[in-house]
């Protein structure tokens, strides 16, 4: 085993106590008045008599509490929550009792993101109105509430790269993980190009499908034979319409809405970051999410096709290939 793996699989191993050691580290530097743990539990580049906040690198040490605190939330979750509910719901199998933690944790996540990210942008001029997406750019100054929901967000999806490591791979195992690398430069990207409002209005259009997707697998790890097919039913119906309808739209609006609304242009003193190469960057990252939706589609639609043969749905798409009943 190589050094690195030895590290991982020590990690892995102490996913509760590693991670409440630092967040207990922190909390205490706090009280104690270490000026860096504030910056770990506070948001930076307050704008003054505002409630609206600038960004700026000192925003990574909010990134890494939250890197840490899902490690610790996650890990915790699943132990001292699902995992008894396994007994309960007569969850047999080693195999089976993992994945059903892993998509009950899912679930919770996908669920409170999709709900707090439609409340700021139900709450925002841009609520299915793309043309905010460019007037008055650059969004240089953001709310609190966004400001916390895009860190707290990048640092799932970082810590995503370490839950990659440490569970059992899935079929899709590279796919994913080009998937999370793809999402992370666009989260990343246009956090610092001031591009919150798009990246709002996207992970609410991917949240919605995951947290169906995961319903319908916990559904199905517990036994339950007709509810999985009818969440799986909604699940498809959100997908073709979010992932693809929606995501075009959006895709179309970077394309075509810079040249309407006139901010094509390059001035990172005022926080415009915005130019022919930008427009590219964005647009393939964007091309290539759409190509990894198609080739989950395809999958998909093989689901389909065995439900209507009389099969139950079952997600071809990410399990591993030895995930059998035990």
């Amino acid at each position: 085993m190589t050094p690195g793996r030895r590290l991982l699989a020590f990690a892995a191993e102490r996913q509760i106590e590693l991670p409440l050691a630092i967040l207990t580290g922190i909390l205490l530097g706090d009280v104690f008045q270490v000026p860096i743990a504030a910056k770990f539990l506070r948001l930076q580049y307050r704008i003054p008599g505002k409630n609206t906040y600038g960004k700026g690198l000192d925003d990574a040490y909010t990134v890494a509490f939250w890197v840490v605190m899902f490690t610790f939330l996650r890990a915790a979750v699943m132990k001292y929550v699902f995992l008894p509910l396994t007994t309960v719901l007569k969850i047999t199998g080693s195999s089976r009792r993992t994945r059903f933690l892993e998509q009950a944790w899912q679930l919770t996540y996908f669920a409170c993101s999709w709900t707090l990210g439609m409340y700021i942008m139900y709450n925002s001029a841009y609520w299915f109105n793309p043309r905010y997406f460019w007037i008055d750019y650059p969004h240089v100054n953001i709310p609190y509430l966004t400001k916390w929901y895009y860190l707290v967000t990048i640092g799932y999806w970082l810590q995503q790269f370490f839950v990659l490591g440490i569970e059992k791979p899935r079929k899709d195992h590279v796919v994913m993980t080009i998937h999370h690398c793809i999402t992370c430069a666009l989260l990343l990207s246009s956090y610092f190009t001031n591009f919150t409002r798009i990246g709002n209005a996207v992970l609410c259009m991917m949240d919605f499908t995951d947290i169906w997707l995961s319903l319908a697998k916990v559904q199905r790890y517990c036994g339950l034979e007709t509810a999985p097919n009818v969440t799986f039913g909604i699940f498809v119906v959100g997908w073709l319409f979010s992932r693809h309808y929606v995501f075009a739209h959006i895709v179309y609006s970077i394309w075509a809405d810079p040249d309407i609304y006139g901010v094509i242009g390059w001035n990172p003193d005022k926080g415009h970051y915005f130019n022919r190469t930008a427009q590219m960057f964005f647009l393939s990252l964007f091309a290539a999410l759409q190509i990894l939706m198609l080739l989950w589609l395809s999958s998909i639609i093989r689901i389909i096709m065995k439900v209507l043969r009389g099969s139950n749905a079952e997600d071809v798409r990410s399990d591993s290939e030895d995930d059998k009943e035990e």
